[in-house]
């Protein structure tokens, strides 16, 4: 998220305005987040009474997604990522462009298609010499599309 507000430090603002950005798999997470978030501002409001809140949007990331075709899909990434780099892929959630399919119901997976750490962070790295690898990743994947 985003804090935002004051003039200087040991002052009192005028005004501070607060971005903050929940993310969920499913969709029945992403609503009880939404309620935790809101009872947090309820139970701060005696602090400031002129507190506004404004609800930008949302979306849990998976619809009704067919689970075997999902797992195959998923499973076909796995492989081509193990048999070109040679490192075992793990699984994990996250946000991804894949969410606007899946949320439609869709199914969609992304995977890494070079090596690296630390997303999203000042200490994100990528090790450059595996880019040719990526591309070979991404094309054979692709490529499994042109078999069926």
């Amino acid at each position: 998220g985003i804090i935002e507000g004051g003039a200087m430090v040991n002052a009192i603002a005028q005004s501070c305005k607060v971005k903050f950005e929940c993310r969920a798999i499913q969709k029945e997470d992403l609503a009880w987040l939404d309620k935790m978030f809101l009872s947090i501002i309820d139970a701060h409001r005696y602090m400031c009474q002129d507190i506004t809140v404004e609800h930008l949007g949302g979306r849990g990331l998976e619809g009704n997604v067919d689970k075997q075709k999902q797992a195959a899909l998923a499973k076909k990434a796995w492989e081509v990522v193990y048999s070109v780099f040679g490192k075992e892929p793990k699984y994990r959630a996250g946000a991804t462009d894949c969410g606007v399919p899946l949320s439609m119901s869709v199914p969609a997976v992304c995977f890494g298609s070079y090596d690296g750490g630390g997303a999203h962070s000042r200490g994100e790295w990528l090790d450059i010499a595996s880019v040719p690898t990526g591309f070979e990743i991404v094309m054979q994947f692709v490529a499994l599309y042109f078999e069926e």
